[in-house]
């Protein structure tokens, strides 16, 4: 379910087992989901897949902090059925890392009714990994980002393997169908306030 609280989520302090799903060689390697041996490893997943994510969710209590000082009520989207849940009047939502796992049809109307349950002058900060229109750029960053799993301790099989699973599972928008988007719902004050390589969180303001 969502949660509906004062303090933003805070994943790095959950225990939680190494990530090592996809350390050995699969024979058939499945479509990722979040299931139970994702969730039992998923804090120390994210930290060492996604860059500067520990920065994000800081950065998110921070504009929380400054743009809804006032015992605000805010929604960090983390488990639930999104495409069916039932928003209450709120001053902030964060979505990090999960509309790119909605289907593509869908995502218009799920930023349409989080616009419609922000209060006027209410917060949305959406986080993504992107694509980019151009290959060679997009190329780049991607192997950047896998530099950094290395970095991180994944090694080349885990790294090939989990891209398998999140082929037709994960799919990604450019920065600009993310903005279009916001615009249609109908968000007046928009803007990307923190990138690493193809991952962004983007603020925007009802």
């Amino acid at each position: 379910m969502a949660n509906k609280n004062e303090n933003m989520l805070d994943t790095d302090k959950r225990s939680a087992a190494s990530d090592r799903i996809y350390a050995e060689k699969k024979q058939h390697v499945e479509q990722f989901s979040f299931n139970q041996q994702v969730v039992d490893v998923f804090p120390d997943m994210i930290n060492r897949s996604v860059p500067s994510y520990r920065n994000i969710v800081d950065g998110i209590g921070h504009i929380a902090a400054l743009l809804c000082p006032n015992k605000p009520t805010i929604y960090d989207l983390e488990q639930a059925d999104l495409q069916n849940y039932s928003f209450n009047k709120c001053d902030l939502v964060a979505l990090n890392f999960t509309l790119q796992f909605i289907p593509p049809t869908h995502r218009q109307d799920l930023i349409d009714t989080i616009y419609q349950a922000l209060h006027t002058n209410g917060v949305f900060v959406l986080s993504e990994k992107i694509k980019h229109e151009h290959s060679a750029i997009d190329n780049t960053l991607l192997e950047l980002h896998h530099r950094f799993k290395r970095e991180n301790g994944y090694s080349d099989l885990e790294i090939s393997q989990k891209r398998s699973a999140l082929e037709d599972v994960m799919i990604l928008d450019t920065i600009e169908t993310h903005k279009q988007r916001l615009n249609k719902a109908g968000f007046k004050d928009i803007s990307v306030w923190y990138q690493h390589y193809n991952f962004l969180s983007i603020l925007a303001i009802k």
